[in-house]
Formats: structure tokens, C-alpha cells, sequence
């Protein structure tokens, strides 16, 4: 169950944006339980986004895709590497309502982002 914070987010979102950005957020949430939900900076912009350490990830629901917006540009590399269905920019990725969304890639994007965090702190 996504946190309070995330699910007022979703409320303000359509129900076809819901189901597709809801599994990158329960994604995050069980696998970097760790991670912080940076209220300030969520609420000034619009976009929900955890924080772990320095690095963080953001979540976009846009008006035809899903936004990911990363603290550097290496998780975009990884998405675009394993998906042609995303268009990449330096620190973002877009990824289009339409059609099948490549969750796999997007996790993996979201593991480049934490996964060095999480080991470093063990």
C-alpha cells in the first residue's frame, strides 16, 4: 500500500495514469524501504520523489506518459539500453501510456540509482 503522501498524489492523477505509475512506486517503496519520501521537494513540484543520500528518484505522470527523473544520467542509459518503447533525455525518461510499459527496464533504472546506496550503507 503506497504511503499517504503517494496516494494523495494519485488521487490528483487519472485513474489510467494511476495504474501505470502505481508499480514503479510500489516498486521503490518494497525494494528501498530505505529510501525517503522527499516531501518538501514533492510538494513544491508536483512530482513524487525519494531520496536516498545524495541520489534520488522522481515519478511524473505527464498527460500521455510516465516520467522518471534521476539524480544522474546513468539509470537513463540502463532504460534506454533495454527499451525502445522510452525517450530519453539527460536526467529523464519518458515512457508512453500507450501500449505495453517496459517495467523491467524501468526498474532497472531505479536499481542503478539506489543499489550502490544500499551497499554502501551495509
Amino acid at each position: 500500500m503506497p504511503s499517504k503522501e503517494i496516494c494523495k498524489y494519485l488521487n490528483s492523477v487519472d485513474e489510467n495514469a494511476q495504474k501505470k505509475v502505481l508499480p514503479v512506486i510500489e516498486y521503490i517503496e518494497f525494494r528501498y524501504s530505505e529510501a525517503i519520501f522527499d516531501t518538501e521537494y514533492s510538494e513544491k513540484s508536483k512530482i513524487p520523489t525519494y531520496r536516498l543520500g545524495e541520489n534520488f528518484v522522481g515519478i511524473g505522470c505527464r498527460r500521455n506518459c510516465i516520467s522518471l527523473y534521476f539524480s544522474s544520467e546513468n539509470p537513463v542509459k540502463v532504460i534506454g539500453s533495454l527499451t525502445k518503447r522510452v525517450r530519453c533525455n539527460k536526467n529523464s525518461v519518458n515512457i508512453s501510456y500507450r501500449g505495453k510499459t517496459d517495467y523491467e527496464a524501468l526498474f532497472k533504472g531505479v536499481d542503478e540509482k539506489f543499489n550502490s546506496m544500499v551497499k554502501s550503507e551495509n
